[in-house]
């Protein structure tokens, strides 16, 4: 008779560990980010291969690293990995499914995006968010629930940006407007008479001519007598043999880009 010794079965072990995710979108390692934040996946160390894939797809990392990170996962997203150990067995571990919040989305409008230097801007950013961080030049000048917001002293070339967030502290920054900045006209406005004792010292004789000169090189010129236009148009000067005493006389005076200034006025 033929003696069979008996067969030795040698069974090894299936990988065993996690999977788990780890991300500061929001409230840490919960899970659920805000659309684009990185995530990284990190399977218990020690094996020999480690395959990860997103929704049972094929692999998006097969290497010995145990880790993978993504920042492009879309809302609900299964992440699972199928490890290897040093016998040849395999076995998936536990999946990680992520929650996805989107960022807001919107635009920032302004009442003008060019002005002249003091004007104020009102500024609108779309509705429906819970805060608004609304910031020139990164610096912020409101911040807060309101949507709206007002502000003036630019100077020519500020950036105007607000950030915007949403549900799970999502924020995103909205469109930037560049302000474009005109100077206001800036000059002087003198008196010419050769009535009285002192040429040109605003002091007449009743029905004396006097010439006032504004500033050359602007637009236009609103001559006025107490706060009364008397004469309008391009001319800088501005003749009269018809003031009463104490009568104050002012130039308002706009720009080629339109804006106005007015100069010093003289008290005659």
């Amino acid at each position: 008779a033929t003696f069979n010794p008996p067969k030795i079965i040698t069974v090894n072990a299936l990988p065993a560990g996690t999977l788990t995710a780890t991300e500061n979108s929001g409230t840490p390692n919960d899970n659920i980010i805000c659309a684009g934040s990185t995530v990284t996946f990190t399977a218990t160390a020690g094996f020999t291969n480690y395959k990860f894939s997103i929704n049972g797809g094929a692999p998006v990392l097969n290497s010995a690293s145990n880790t993978y990170t993504n920042s492009t996962l879309a809302n609900g997203d299964v992440v699972s990995v199928l490890v290897t150990n040093g016998s040849g067995c395999t076995r998936t571990f536990n999946t990680v499914t992520i929650t996805v919040i989107a960022l807001p989305a919107g635009t920032l409008t302004a009442t003008a995006t060019t002005i002249c230097a003091g004007d104020n801007i009102d500024f609108t950013a779309t509705a429906g968010f819970a805060n608004y961080n609304f910031k020139v030049n990164g610096v912020s000048f409101q911040n807060g629930s309101l949507n709206t917001a007002s502000y003036s002293g630019f100077t020519n070339g500020d950036v105007v940006t607000v950030d915007v967030t949403g549900a799970g502290t999502c924020a995103s920054t909205f469109n930037s407007l560049t302000i474009n900045v005109n100077a206001l006209p800036a000059g002087t406005l003198s008196v010419t008479e050769t009535s009285g004792l002192t040429p040109d010292d605003g002091i007449i004789c009743t029905g004396a001519h006097v010439t006032f000169t504004a500033s050359a090189g602007f637009s236009n010129y609103n001559f006025k007598i107490n706060n009364i236009t008397v004469q309008f148009g391009a001319a800088n000067t501005y003749i009269t043999n018809t003031l009463a005493n104490g009568d104050v006389v002012s130039v308002e005076v706009t720009s080629a880009s339109g804006c106005v200034a007015t100069f010093n006025s003289i008290t005659i």
